[in-house]
């Protein structure tokens, strides 16, 4: 998350188990991205990035952890990341170089 990555925002971002207020934290925005809100995680994992998610036909906002995270898993690791089922994601560079640091990081 902090090799090379330049985050161009900062985004107002907290969840419902922070502590009062909304911290200012280093963000980045990709425009129609698919959200996959409430995941119930069983087993501990570190924690990358959270996502902040304003539904369009409600105007409900979002916010959850889980939008980036690892674990080890076995002999290796497991790095998940929420965002990329569009080619609009991977065309973020934030996100891009994200994605390009799992693939080449080392435990």
């Amino acid at each position: 998350m902090t090799n090379r990555v330049n985050f161009p925002t900062a985004i107002q971002y907290t969840t419902t188990s922070a502590p009062a207020g909304e911290p200012r934290l280093p963000g980045f925005t990709l425009e129609h991205s698919e959200v996959y809100l409430n995941h119930v995680h069983t087993s501990s994992r570190t924690l990358l990035m959270g996502l902040k998610y304003t539904d369009e036909k409600t105007g409900q906002t979002y916010a959850q952890n889980t939008a980036g995270w690892l674990r080890a898993a076995g002999k290796g690791w497991v790095v998940y990341l929420m965002p990329g089922h569009t080619t609009n994601d991977f065309e973020n560079p934030s996100y891009a170089r994200i994605v390009v640091n799992a693939v080449i990081w080392k435990p």
